[in-house]
C-alpha cells in the first residue's frame, strides 16, 4: 500500500508512521512546511499539490486546515484518517463528508480513546443504559497548556477542542444518542497567569444528563494523577467508571464494582485499531460521532444556543 501524511509532527512521526508500516504501507510520502529528519523512511514532497493517488492518507495538520486537506485528498485517497479534533465548523465537517462520499472515499476522525481495548470492554460490560442516568467526565492535562499557538485559541484548538476529543467522544459512545444534545450550561475560565483555561459544559440528551469538565490546572480538586475519567451513575449509584491514571500509567475500567479491564496508557494499540477500523469501513460511511461532538461544541463556542447558562458553575464528585 501507498500512504500520504499531511503534517509530519510528533504524533504523525511517533505513532501513525509506525502503525502504517505495521499495516503494510511500504511507501509513505510527507507534505509539511518543514522537511522531516533524514532518518525517517519517508519521501518529502515540497509542495501542497497532491498529484498522485494513495491507498491511505493521514491529515495531522492544525485543525483550521483539516477541511481543506480532506477536500483536496478526497479524489486522491481511498481512505483518510483525520487527527482529532475534527474541523472548526459543522459546515466544514459536512463539506468534508460530502466530498469524500462523492468520491467513494472513507473518512474517519481519530478519537483515540474510543478505540482503546479497555474502553471497548467497558462499553460491552456497561450494556444498554437505563433512563435518567447521569454522566460526569473530565480531562486534565498534567503539564499545563501546550506551547503550540493553536492550543491557546479556543476557537480552533484549546480547551474546548480537547474537551471534545478526550471526553465528549467517549460520552457519545456511552449515550449512543438518537438526537443532538441540548446544552444547559457552559463556562470558560481564564486561570491565573493568563495562559491556561478551564471549561465546563452541561447538557441533556435522550433523558440523560451529563456534566463534562476540562482543566489544565487543578480547578475542581481532581486528583493530580487522574487525567481523564468518565463516571456513569443512576440515583447516586455508581454503575461504571473508566479512569486514566498517570501515576500508575494505567487505565482501569469498572462496572458494578468489578474491574472489567486494565490497560497501559502508552502504546500503539488504539492507533492501530483506528486504522484497522478505517480500512474496514463500507462506502458511504459517515462518522456520526464526529458530527455529534462538533454540533455540541459549535453550540457552545459560537453561542448558537439561546438557552446556554453562562453563569453555570459545575459540581463534580470524583470517586
Amino acid at each position: 500500500m501507498k500512504g500520504l501524511i499531511v503534517g509530519f509532527g510528533t504524533i504523525a512521526r511517533g505513532v501513525h508512521l509506525p502503525v502504517l508500516q505495521q499495516l503494510g504501507v511500504t511507501t509513505v510520502d510527507v507534505i509539511d512546511p518543514t522537511p522531516p529528519p533524514p532518518d525517517f523512511p519517508v519521501r518529502y514532497l515540497n509542495t501542497e499539490e497532491v498529484t498522485e493517488n494513495y491507498d491511505v492518507a493521514l491529515v495531522a495538520t492544525p485543525p483550521r486546515h483539516h477541511t481543506q486537506w480532506i477536500v483536496r485528498l478526497a479524489p486522491k485517497a481511498k481512505y483518510i484518517l483525520c487527527e482529532k479534533p475534527p474541523t472548526i465548523t459543522l459546515d466544514g465537517l459536512r463539506a468534508a463528508f460530502n466530498f469524500c462520499q462523492a468520491h467513494g472515499t472513507r473518512l474517519l476522525f481519530g478519537f483515540h480513546n474510543c478505540f482503546r481495548p479497555s474502553w471497548q470492554r467497558f462499553l460491552e460490560a456497561l450494556g444498554t443504559l437505563p433512563n435518567e442516568v447521569t454522566i460526569s467526565g473530565w480531562y486534565r492535562r498534567r503539564d499545563g497548556i501546550p506551547p503550540t499557538p493553536w492550543h491557546r485559541d479556543f476557537l480552533q484548538g484549546g480547551v474546548w477542542r480537547d474537551l471534545g476529543s478526550h471526553i465528549l467522544s467517549l460520552t457519545y459512545d456511552v449515550l449512543q444518542p438518537k438526537e443532538f444534545a441540548e446544552v444547559t450550561g457552559a463556562s470558560l475560565y481564564q486561570l491565573p497567569e493568563g495562559a491556561d483555561y478551564a471549561a465546563a459544559v452541561s447538557f441533556t440528551v435522550d433523558s440523560k444528563k451529563a456534566t463534562i469538565l476540562a482543566s489544565w490546572k487543578d480547578l475542581w480538586g481532581l486528583e493530580q494523577h487522574e487525567s481523564v475519567g468518565l463516571l456513569v451513575e443512576k440515583e447516586g449509584l455508581l454503575l461504571g467508571r473508566w479512569v486514566w491514571n498517570h501515576e500508575t500509567n494505567t487505565i482501569t475500567a469498572e462496572v458494578n464494582g468489578s474491574i472489567v479491564a486494565t490497560e497501559p496508557i502508552y502504546g500503539l494499540h488504539p492507533y492501530t485499531a483506528e486504522w484497522e477500523t478505517l480500512l474496514s469501513l463500507p462506502e458511504g460511511f459517515k462518522d456520526l460521532r464526529a458530527v455529534w461532538v462538533q454540533h455540541l461544541l459549535e453550540k457552545v463556542i459560537f453561542g448558537n444556543s439561546a438557552n446556554i447558562n453562562l453563569s453555570f458553575v459545575p459540581q463534580l464528585v470524583v470517586r
